[in-house]
């Protein structure tokens, strides 16, 4: 099972794209209205395909408010979208928080995948005790499902350039070319 928290535009795509790659998925939000809706198939997002994808693949996925949930998981994606302002500065403050809380509860054992956009440095100034990864996401409105589901590459950013075999074998279900650099790199690429 991968997990996913933060049940936004970027979180709800590739949480989708993942359960149409044939995982089960455990979606992950604080927002109990949110999450309500979207068990009860209401999407708030509007991107072609996503509504009728996540109905497709209902059994694989589930959103939940639990997070105990995503002790379940073998990989976890801290997916929310940030916040910005019209002048371009980002408040980092919410995935902060959400960080902290979600990794406090959670097993040391399980990877995090950062994959909202952050400045370059963010990832390494978590100090996480567990293996904390970026990933690049490239979607575009009104074609993200398509570039989730079937991205030309993948960009992973690691402390030490190297990424764990589970993780790999994860992301070879949806390419090969996976290019693997440092956490600060990575950063600035997306």
């Amino acid at each position: 099972m991968i997990g996913f928290v933060g049940m936004t535009h970027l979180g709800l795509n590739m949480a989708t794209a993942t359960a149409l790659k044939g995982f089960d998925v455990s979606c992950f939000d604080e927002n109990n209205n949110l999450v309500t809706d979207l068990n009860s198939g209401k999407i708030n997002i509007d991107e072609p395909g996503l509504t009728d994808s996540i109905k497709k693949e209902k059994k694989r996925i589930l959103f939940t408010n639990s997070i105990e949930h995503l002790n379940k998981c073998e990989l976890i994606y801290i997916s929310p979208d940030i916040e910005t302002d019209n002048e371009g500065n980002s408040d980092l403050s919410y995935i902060e928080n959400l960080i902290k809380s979600v990794d406090l509860q959670l097993d040391k054992k399980i990877p995090f995948i950062i994959l909202s956009q952050v400045p370059p440095g963010f990832t390494s100034s978590l100090n996480l005790e567990r293996k904390c990864y970026y990933q690049v996401e490239t979607l575009i409105f009104g074609q993200a499902l398509d570039r989730a589901t079937y991205p030309e590459r993948i960009i992973v950013g690691s402390k030490n350039k190297n990424i764990s075999e589970k993780y790999k074998k994860f992301l070879n279900r949806f390419t090969r070319n996976i290019i693997v650099m440092n956490l600060e790199s990575a950063e600035l690429a997306k």
